[in-house]
């Protein structure tokens, strides 16, 4: 029974831990063959993704943090919700009405507005401050990431 109780302690590291080897999993498996690439090129690849995944995984971290330092639900989903879209609207406005992202508008929208409920969902897990709900928010952002990845060619 205290092995039981020693994992609960450290779930949410566990759990960090495993959505961190998924997301170097999934940067190897999308890399090209070995035989085609040079050393070089594979390192870089694997740097981009890594790069990629911190940079971007601030959108729900954001609201990870929000919640679980208020504990305000509310508030933290509606950061979750809110920010994407905002960011979204923001490089719209600020890049060009003209850029391939926004041909597919309904597509957009729908990535959008998934990755959204997932930040929401994150933040609002995080604000019940317990351990267990960190670990379901930490997977959620590894959700969060492996899709937003996912998206890139």
């Amino acid at each position: 029974m205290t092995q039981l109780t020693r994992i609960k302690e450290h779930v949410a590291l566990i759990t960090f831990l495993v959505v961190l080897s998924v997301i170097v999993v999934y940067t190897f498996t999308r890399m090209h063959p070995a035989g085609q690439v040079e050393i070089g090129q594979t390192f870089l690849s694997i740097l981009m993704g890594v790069a990629f995944s911190v940079l971007f995984s601030f959108i729900p971290v954001i609201a990870i943090i929000y919640g679980w330092s208020t504990g305000n639900g509310i508030g933290a989903v509606l950061i979750g919700v809110c920010l994407l879209p905002a960011l979204f609207i923001l490089g719209y406005i600020a890049i060009s009405s003209h850029n391939m992202v926004f041909i597919q508008v309904t597509g957009t929208i729908l990535f959008v507005t998934i990755l959204s409920g997932i930040s929401g969902l994150a933040g609002y897990c995080a604000a019940q401050r317990t351990k267990p709900y960190l670990a379901v928010a930490i997977a959620l952002t590894g959700l969060w990431i492996f899709c937003w990845m996912n998206a890139f060619n």
